[in-house]
């Protein structure tokens, strides 16, 4: 059995680069949302902000 993640831990962390972006190709149109993933650094917040780190 997997323990449930809680706080920053249970979440994904992305950058939207393009909100609505589609094309059609072959007559059917594809909606689209271009996202960069980013990984968290550690598994606490950072000593001096506080704050979360990540990387791309």
């Amino acid at each position: 059995m997997t323990q449930k993640q809680t706080g920053m831990r249970a979440y994904d962390i992305a950058r939207v680069l393009a909100f609505f972006f589609s094309f059609t190709y072959r007559g059917v149109l594809y909606l689209c949302v271009v996202i960069q993933w980013f990984d968290k650094i550690g598994d606490r917040t950072d000593d001096d902000t506080g704050m979360w780190m990540v990387r791309p």
